[in-house]
């Protein structure tokens, strides 16, 4: 493996990594702001948080036909995007 494969996996770990870490893990941090600031129950919560996981399992599930449709690399940068979009 060259230099160039090499630091083409390091970037796309990356930039999975960061993109993972923001999309899916920082959710769970602002639920409690989320909840003071429009007042949610704890019952709105959890439905919301439910949806969140559900679109995270529709993704998982829908990502491998995503790539050989389109390929890794369009798959990765239209996910990036919607991952800023949604935030």
């Amino acid at each position: 493996m060259g230099v160039t494969a090499i630091r083409r996996a390091a970037r796309l770990a990356l930039g999975t990594a960061s993109a993972l870490g923001l999309a899916r893990f920082a959710y769970g941090l602002l639920v409690p702001a989320m909840r003071e600031d429009l007042g949610w129950t704890l019952a709105e919560a959890g439905t919301v948080s439910t949806a969140n996981g559900l679109g995270y399992l529709a993704g998982a599930v829908t990502t491998a036909a995503v790539v050989r449709r389109w390929g890794a690399a369009a798959a990765f940068r239209w996910g990036l995007a919607v991952t800023a979009v949604a935030l």
